[in-house]
């Protein structure tokens, strides 16, 4: 009988022994994971804030970069702004020019070209015309070529170009005369005149007079 009491006397306490080990145990994982989700926690913490400053320094950035350029955006839509109004003061110079007054100024602007290819030989060539029908460019260089043989077309219509154009190709050299030719380089001599004319009227009317051609 005793014998019976001891082996359960020794049974409780290896059950006891066993029942702290295994809280010790468990106590050790249970305190490791809640170490490792504090852990896991900060380093969310930890990335979140980071990202948050990563993409607020990035905004300063953008921000930055944005302000800088505004100046230049804006000096080049005043910039697009004044060459737009200086061409459309050129269209309406264009606008008021007669036919006959077109013509002169193409004609003077061939002879100048003319002048200055010294190794052209109108025995024979061809012309194309632009914006001009065959019967006023023929009469145009039988003024300006009066020897001079050729054969001319009368190219279709380009909408890109809505100015009188001759272009002479020989075998040697090509030649162009084109009144946008002549209103680009009045533009560039008279541009800081003209820009003065239009700031000065508000961009009102747009009634200027181009290098004295009015």
């Amino acid at each position: 009988m005793e014998e019976l009491q001891s082996t359960e006397v020794l049974d409780r306490e290896i059950l006891e022994d066993a029942r702290k080990k295994a809280y010790r145990i468990l106590k050790t994982a249970d305190d490791t994971v809640k170490s490792n989700v504090a852990a896991w926690d900060k380093k969310a913490l930890d990335a979140v804030a980071e990202l948050k400053q990563r993409y607020a320094e990035r905004g300063k950035r953008v921000g930055e970069e944005i302000m800088a350029r505004l100046p230049l955006d804006k000096r080049r839509i005043e910039s697009e702004k004044i060459e737009a109004l200086l061409w459309g003061a050129v269209d309406n110079w264009y606008a008021g020019l007669g036919r006959d007054r077109v013509l002169s100024i193409l004609e003077k602007e061939l002879r100048k070209r003319l002048d200055n290819c010294p190794e052209f030989n109108p025995a024979a060539f061809r012309v194309v015309f632009h914006n001009l029908d065959a019967k006023e460019g023929d009469a145009l260089l039988k003024k300006v070529l009066p020897q001079g043989k050729w054969d001319s077309d009368a190219a279709p219509a380009d909408g890109a170009n809505k100015y009188p154009e001759i272009v002479i190709d020989s075998k040697t050299v090509k030649i162009r005369s084109s009144i946008q030719m002549v209103t680009g380089a009045l533009l560039s001599d008279y541009r800081s005149e003209l820009t003065e004319a239009l700031i000065g009227s508000a961009f009102s009317d747009g009634n200027i007079s181009i290098g004295g051609l009015t």
